[in-house]
């Protein structure tokens, strides 16, 4: 059920035998849950794949720079719907990144700064166009170095879709009314009473191993990441549903 950070607190004091006790201020044990809450995200989107909390955005590559921004890169904005309102979020973790031309998706790889050619010259992408992303962290981003941002080579002559999907990354509450929506509650209480009791430097052991059954009981009811699904490796190439595909473009 979705709980209140509130709510959330008020549970993880009774459980650490702390309802009676400000050893813990409101302030730290919300830092504690926001932890708590990055850690079972990790956790879910590890067993659950790609399919837990994924967003698609599709995005438009310019063909010239705008202000800090070069040419050919986009600033991406990782948010997600909480408590009714679209907020950003750290972060998140890529899945794919694919140029769009009309009604086809053609994935782009990630370009290897070791051994890829970079092509910096201006080209006009089409289907058969080898376009590389290069992912930039924030705090290498001179424009707005909250936001992390995607390059794009070649840059492309004009302005040009792509689609990202990427798994967002966790959220954070701060306010008492914000609610609590990833499920998993007893989680979040147990990994917060362990942390409480670490300050207090009472014993964890019980809780931890109660935090384990949780964590093993999440793995076990994850579906397989692979079922009905069934891949033949082809000497020429990789056969989906009778169609052939040249195996450049897989690799």
């Amino acid at each position: 059920m979705a709980r209140t950070l509130a709510e959330l607190r008020t549970l993880i004091r009774e459980r650490a035998d702390m309802t009676d006790s400000t050893f813990v201020a409101d302030a730290e044990l919300t830092d504690y849950i926001n932890d708590s809450i990055a850690e079972l995200h990790d956790l879910l989107t590890s067993v659950y794949g790609s399919g837990y909390n994924q967003a698609i955005e599709v995005v438009t590559v310019p063909s010239t720079a705008s202000g800090f921004i070069p040419a050919g890169t986009v600033e991406l904005d990782f948010r997600a719907l909480i408590n009714d309102a679209w907020v950003s979020l750290p972060v998140g973790r890529l899945i794919r990144v694919a140029a769009v031309y009309g009604a086809d998706s053609v994935p782009c790889r990630r370009l290897d700064m070791s051994n890829d050619y970079i092509d910096k010259t201006a080209a006009a992408w089409n289907e058969g166009t080898d376009v590389r992303y290069n992912f930039i962290y924030p705090y290498f981003l001179a424009a707005t170095p909250g936001n992390p941002a995607l390059e794009f080579f070649p840059v492309p002559t004009t302005d040009q879709l792509a689609e990202i999907r990427y798994v967002i990354g966790a959220p954070e509450l701060s306010g008492d009314s914000d609610v609590y929506t990833l499920g998993f509650d007893s989680f979040i209480v147990l990994a917060s009473a362990i942390k409480c009791l670490a300050k207090q430097q009472d014993d964890t052991s019980e809780l931890m191993a109660e935090l384990a059954r949780q964590t093993e009981r999440i793995k076990n009811n994850a579906p397989p990441k692979d079922i009905g699904q069934t891949y033949t490796l082809l000497e020429n190439g990789y056969r989906r549903d009778g169609a052939d595909y040249d195996q450049d473009d897989y690799l």
